[in-house]
């Protein structure tokens, strides 16, 4: 199996999680993981890659260049492993450059081949022109091309918007562990303060412009709350970056972290930007409740890696109502809103509350997960 995953020297995003992951699901699976020449070895001995694609910067500068650097690289690779025998491809993270690389390859290709794309956005088809979807369109029912998901909601809506074909059958493990020793993932709730984490990095999309004003209504209503603990507030920093908006929020933070430590019902803990692996377990593992105060529009069709360590870590969550990741959030294990700041922090002082009343739900929730995980295999071990 050839696993082509470009951007697995980009330290954000999940890219670079996905070699064990597919790994963990199918260890006794022979596999090559394509990527960047920007790819700098991992801590990792069960993997075999070859660098061989073009990067990011390439994509962006002379992206026709790219798709057909990338589409030789592909061929020269299976003529020299394995001759006129094309093995079964996944692309677990597809974007609009991916389609037109194996496109290209497609037109020299024999009958056999197949590439497997597991589409996370929407977006990703809407890169493409009509042209382009029209001939992915033609290449699925043939059966060259298939569409996977990881949600049914994706799943459902590319057939009703695009006419296109495809499964929710590849969700991949993220950072946690499904079968990690719970008992170190709640370390005493009794002997530490309640926490509010929000994790998985800083972005617009993901509510971190509304933070502060979340934070500050949280304050304030802690305030004479009948909790008997304090709360400390789990946050991963935002950038550093010369603009306006970014300045403003600094400020604002700033000024916001003086009045909540003046106030001592709520404590905020900065974390850094990027975290390796043993710090966001360290971090999931520390959290209550799980924050996601994200763009309802944005997330309408796709789902979230902090979801799933999330039900991994056996968390409950208060979300933005239409997040469509149902496949996780509906089992009771999660409090949605309707997107104000005032329902973000009456359903998270809710959670705090009643920790004890989500233990069953987020293990039925985990119980899902481990399905779905199932399901995963179970596709990879059929190409």
């Amino acid at each position: 199996m050839i696993v082509f995953e470009k951007y697995l020297g980009v330290s954000g995003g999940h890219e670079h999680t996905q070699m064990n992951a597919i790994h963990s699901l199918t260890p006794e699976r022979e596999k090559i993981y394509v990527t960047g020449t920007d790819f700098s070895p991992l801590a990792s001995d069960q993997c075999r890659i070859a660098n061989i694609l073009s990067t990011r910067k390439d994509h962006k500068h002379r992206p026709e260049w790219s798709v057909k650097h990338d589409a030789d690289a592909i061929r020269r690779l299976v003529s020299e492993r394995y001759g006129d025998r094309w093995p079964p491809i996944v692309v677990p993270t597809v974007g609009a450059h991916d389609f037109l690389v194996f496109l290209n390859v497609v037109a020299q290709a024999p009958d056999h081949f197949k590439v497997s794309f597991r589409v996370l956005e929407e977006r990703h088809i809407l890169d493409l022109s009509n042209d382009e979807r029209r001939q992915v369109s033609v290449l699925v029912e043939n059966g060259k091309f298939v569409l996977v998901t990881e949600t049914s909601n994706l799943s459902e809506h590319l057939s009703r918007c695009y006419g296109l074909k495809s499964d929710d059958c590849l969700m991949l493990p993220g950072i946690m562990s499904l079968d990690s020793d719970q008992e170190s993932l709640e370390p005493g709730r009794s002997a530490r303060h309640l926490r509010v984490g929000c994790l998985g990095g800083f972005r617009k999309e993901k509510g971190g412009f509304i933070l502060p004003n979340i934070i500050h209504q949280l304050s304030n209503a802690l305030n004479g709350h009948p909790l008997e603990k304090r709360v400390e507030f789990l946050m991963q920093q935002p950038p550093v970056k010369m603009r306006k908006r970014y300045i403003r929020y600094h400020s604002k933070f700033l000024r916001l972290r003086t009045t909540t430590f003046i106030s001592g019902a709520l404590s905020i803990r900065t974390l850094p930007l990027a975290m390796d692996a043993a710090a966001f377990r360290m971090a999931m593992a520390e959290v209550d409740v799980l924050l996601l105060p994200y763009d309802g529009l944005a997330y309408s069709n796709r789902g979230s890696g902090i979801v799933i360590d999330g039900v991994c870590a056996r968390k409950p969550f208060v979300h933005t109502a239409t997040m469509k990741m149902s496949d996780l959030l509906d089992h009771g294990n999660a409090e949605p809103c309707d997107g104000s700041i005032t329902d973000y922090v009456g359903k998270t002082l809710k959670v705090l509350s009643h920790l004890d009343q989500y233990d069953d739900p987020t293990r039925e929730a985990a119980k899902s997960l481990r399905h779905h995980f199932q399901r995963s295999r179970d596709f990879l071990l059929s190409l």
